[in-house]
């Protein structure tokens, strides 16, 4: 599967960096997959989970509220805890 770079960022620390196949958001307007290779997008994120799927395991991160952009296969989180 292909994988895109992935960053979840907050204010005062990085909570992942790296290469990912896929992340699930809970988007403001409804939940939101993205793949390797999704179109250009600008979400904004509500309270609930993030989860990361890399090599056959996924990785849970609570949030707030934050916002996520994809742009030429690399997803930036921005995410207040």
């Amino acid at each position: 599967m292909s994988k895109f770079q992935l960053q979840i960022l907050t204010p005062d620390k990085i909570l992942y960096s790296n290469h990912t196949e896929f992340i699930k958001l809970p988007g403001a307007e409804g939940e939101v997959g993205v793949l390797a290779n999704h179109a250009p997008v600008v979400v904004m994120l509500k309270e609930g989970e993030i989860e990361v799927k890399e090599a056959g395991r996924v990785q849970k991160f609570a949030i707030k509220r934050g916002i996520f952009r994809f742009l030429n296969n690399h997803g930036t989180c921005l995410i207040l805890e």
